[in-house]
């Protein structure tokens, strides 16, 4: 297991983009990319479908993921990389594996990077250096009736996001959105549909507040194909700890779930997790060549 690099914990960090965006009520909140930290990907037995093959190694990568709550657009986000090495799809864990168990156990520096407020999922591959890379100037996404938002690279650190004072569109989100991406080095893709997502209603544990590392978590199964249930807490109280602990699980939509051994471990026995954040995951792909395009819609739970 490796040693855990020292990272701002997701779950505080997103916290405070979910009151940046008055959305934050005291719960827990989602993340963006899975870190290095203590991962953990321990595979099951699941039968759920998984994605369309793909082929060969991976050399670039982008991520385009829009969350919702209660099927009203909340958060939209687009990163682009280069990967130092090709990696093969495996090293994206189980973003990639909708059959998976992915964990990470992540220990916080107090430093807050800008890419973190955002408030969804944005995988990526595990233990490789990357690069930022831009894929045009205008990302648009598309319905049936036309334009539906537009995405602008952030000076600040190469994400796409919505131009300054913009703001989602209201109502809910429609069916059938695709994206097109003008192309850079990232390369274009045009007409790419985003998945579906079922809404996420409940997830039952024990308690109903403050977890440990025997909690067990239930909720009613989607029927969505590839869909994940993501799980993300901290150390109940950590924004104001020297130190706190976070764990981020990304698991398949079965209506169960208990920490695995690893993970129990990592988390240590006195953990005391603060009331977690939950989400229902729905993941694509698009390829060309060597450039993966992952297309991701989250329902995040009030």
């Amino acid at each position: 297991m490796e040693i855990p690099r020292l990272t701002t914990p997701r779950f505080t960090t997103l916290c405070l983009g979910l009151m940046l965006l008055q959305a934050c009520d005291g719960g827990g909140t989602s993340s963006s990319s899975m870190g290095n930290a203590f991962p953990i990907d321990d595979g099951t037995d699941g039968t759920e479908a998984q994605p369309a093959p793909i082929a060969g190694d991976i050399a670039h990568f982008g991520v385009i993921s829009l969350g919702d709550e209660r099927g009203e657009a909340s958060d939209l986000v687009a990163r682009f990389a280069a990967v130092a090495s090709p990696v093969a799809p495996e090293a994206f864990g189980a973003a990639l594996q909708s059959d998976q168990v992915g964990c990470q156990v992540e220990l916080d520096d107090g430093v807050v990077e800008l890419s973190d407020l955002s408030v969804v999922y944005v995988p990526q591959p595990d233990n490789v250096a990357l690069d930022t890379i831009g894929a045009g100037d205008t990302l648009t996404l598309s319905s049936a009736t036309g334009s539906w938002t537009e995405l602008q690279p952030r000076a600040a650190d190469g994400t796409y996001a919505l131009a300054p004072g913009a703001m989602l569109p209201t109502g809910p989100v429609p069916d059938g959105l695709t994206i097109d991406i003008s192309g850079q080095a990232f390369p274009a893709f045009t007409g790419v549909a985003l998945p579906p997502v079922e809404t996420l209603a409940a997830v039952d544990y024990e308690g109903g507040g403050r977890i440990g590392i025997d909690t067990r978590f239930s909720w009613t199964p989607g029927t969505v194909d590839n869909a994940r249930i993501r799980i993300l807490t901290e150390t109940a109280g950590g924004f104001f700890l020297d130190q706190s602990t976070q764990v981020d699980c990304l698991v398949p939509d079965t209506g169960e779930f208990t920490f695995p051994a690893d993970v129990r471990a990592a988390l240590g026995t006195g953990f005391d997790g603060a009331a977690p954040m939950f989400s229902r995951v729905a993941i694509s792909t698009s390829q060309q060549g060597d450039a993966l395009l992952v297309l991701i819609r989250e329902s995040l739970l009030p």
